[in-house]
Order: structure tokens, then sequence, then C-alpha cells
């Protein structure tokens, strides 16, 4: 049984100025559901998600965006996130306590220019050891370093030290970048699929009962155990969690639940149902020329002609094309499409 680090506790801290309540809706499309947090974390915000979350199956990405706000509340919506194994993304500006709730997914997603800024925790501006005890040991139990837990908590109440792909690195918080789609769609055609062009955070789903291997190899050992519980179940989600191995088949690094392993990429399907290997590798066992079915589903959508700033529901669309493993020109040009018929600009 998994314990709360927070069970106990009665101090309300801030990692920023708090008062307020976060906007917090579900937008479910397609085989993914969307549960936006927006605005300021409030005290009683943690029960205002899990009325809206604890219903919710399947694929779940968490979309937090906001200044900050209750601690507290931010650390109980991020257990409950890396408890029910969800991935969290940001597209815009995450700091603080929104932030907080960014570390606890799996995998972590962010645009390429979105903003995620850490600082030490508060009351009223000034900085409380208690606060930042509680939120080191919540970093921690996601399986965060020392290093980590020291920067995160380094920058005044008064100052944002934002996390770049090249600082997580370093400290060792794997964080999975969604590039430019403008520049993606104008690059040169490259080569087919190499190890290096595998998605890494993608969810998929497995076409039949599917041995867990601790190698790219089928004669590896289970990591799941002797029979009859020596597989992972037909229909179950899983993620790619690392670079996939190109051969006669296509091995792909994967967890499900608290399990990593290796799998044969052919007995997984993206979410428009295609088999991943065949997806990466034409020349995969089994696999034929690319099918671009997908490509011929793009919807349809009604024209606008007033221009303003699009708001969440095509944001969360279009992030949602990218995780449902979709190319760059599809999410490109699905996206021009949002902003025509919502009649408003990225």
């Amino acid at each position: 049984m998994t314990k709360s680090i927070l069970h106990g506790a009665t101090v309300v801290l801030t990692l920023s100025v708090s008062g307020q309540a976060a906007d917090i809706n579900v937008y479910p499309w397609g085989q993914l559901q969307a549960l936006s947090i927006e605005g300021e974390i409030g005290a009683n915000d943690f029960e205002v998600f899990k009325l809206k979350a604890t219903s919710l199956v399947g694929r779940v990405v968490v979309f937090p965006r906001g200044p900050g706000g209750n601690l507290i509340a931010a650390l109980q919506i991020g257990e409950f996130i890396r408890l029910k194994g969800w991935g969290t993304f940001v597209y815009g500006e995450c700091e603080s306590a929104c932030a907080a709730i960014w570390l606890a997914g799996v995998p972590r997603m962010m645009m390429f220019n979105a903003r995620i800024g850490f600082h030490a925790a508060s009351i009223n501006g000034q900085e409380k050891g208690n606060g930042n005890a509680l939120f080191g040991a919540y970093m921690t139990r996601l399986g965060l370093g020392y290093e980590a837990v020291s920067w995160a908590t380094s920058a005044s109440p008064t100052e944002i030290a934002y996390l770049t792909p090249t600082k997580a690195k370093e400290l060792g918080i794997d964080v999975n970048v969604i590039e430019d789609q403008d520049k993606q769609a104008n690059a040169q055609p490259t080569a087919p699929p190499s190890p290096q062009a595998a998605k890494v955070g993608v969810y998929t789903t497995t076409l039949t009962d599917l041995h867990l291997r601790s190698a790219p190899n089928p004669r590896a050992p289970d990591v799941l155990g002797p029979p009859p519980n020596d597989y992972i179940p037909r229909g179950s989600q899983v993620v790619i969690t690392g670079q996939c191995q190109y051969g006669d088949n296509v091995w792909c690094p994967v967890s499900w639940g608290d399990y990593r392993g290796w799998v044969n990429a052919y007995f997984l399907a993206n979410a428009d149902g295609r088999r991943v290997a065949c997806v990466m590798s034409t020349s995969a066992l089994g696999c034929g020329p690319p099918d671009q079915t997908a490509q011929s589903q793009l919807p349809t959508l009604p024209q606008a002609s007033a221009q303003k700033k699009c708001g969440p529901g095509p944001r969360l669309q279009v992030a949602g094309c990218y995780l449902s493993g979709y190319g760059p020109l599809y999410c490109l040009e699905f996206r021009r499409q949002l902003e025509a018929a919502d009649g408003c600009q990225w």
C-alpha cells in the first residue's frame, strides 16, 4: 500500500500567492482523455480534481497551467496522478505549485516553448523550511535525486528558476519535448525511421497477451515472473519509455504499471490501430508498405474568419494529436483547421 507523504499534514503552504481556485475540466476525445488544470491552485482543488478524475478510465493526460498556488493541494494532485500512472503535458506557463503537479507525470511532456518554473515554498512571500521539506520528500517519492530537489528549491520565493530540456537532463528529470510543428513540417524528408527516431512517451495498446522481457530477445527472462501471470493482458495500455531496437523485429522498451521491460512492437498498436513496428520500419517481419489511412482521415472542419488567441480546447486537441502518434505534417494541418474553425490564432 502506498502511503501519502501528506497524511496528517495541516499546515497550509504555498509555492506562490494563494487564495483562488483553478478551473478543472475534462476534455475527452478519441482514445485519449485530457484533464486540464487552469489557473491558481486553491486549497480545496484536490477534492475538485479527485471528483472529476476518479471516474476516468483509459489513457489520461493532465495539462496543468498557471502561476502556482496551494502546495498541499498541488502535491495531493501530483500523488493522485502518479498513482494512476497518468502523463502530464505543459504547453504554456506552469510555475511553482503547477510545476509540482507536472513533475508527477509518467511521462512528463512539454512544448518546445513551454515555461516550467520552480522556487522555494513560502507563506506570504516568506520562505518556509517545512514547505521545502514536504516538496523535497514528494520529489524523492517521484524518483528524483537530491540534485533535482536542491535546484527546484534554490530560487527565492520572489524568483523563478525555469527548467530547460538541457537542465532537466543534467538533473535526471526525464522530459519529452514536443518540437516546433512548423519547423518539423518544413524540414527536408529524412531516411526511414532509425532507433533515434522512435517516439518516446507514446501510449500503445497490446494486440495480444504479451510477454514483458528483460532484454530485446524472445528468449530473455520474463519480467513478470512465472506462469500463469507472466504476460501483459491483451488490450492493456503500455508506454514506450526509450529508443527502440531495429532488425527483423522491432523491440521497444515499455512500462506497464510499475513494471519495465522489452516487448516486440509488432504486437503493439498506436492510436489509429496500426502496428507500431510497421509504422517505425516497413522492413520489419510481417510489415509492408506504409499505411497512409490516417492521413486520409483528417477531419474536415468549418471555416471561420475572426482572429483571437486559441483557448485550451484547441491546444489540448493538437497536443492529443501528437500523443496519439500522428506525424508533424498531419498535426500541423489539424492545428490550422482548428484555428480556422475556432477563428483563433496560436
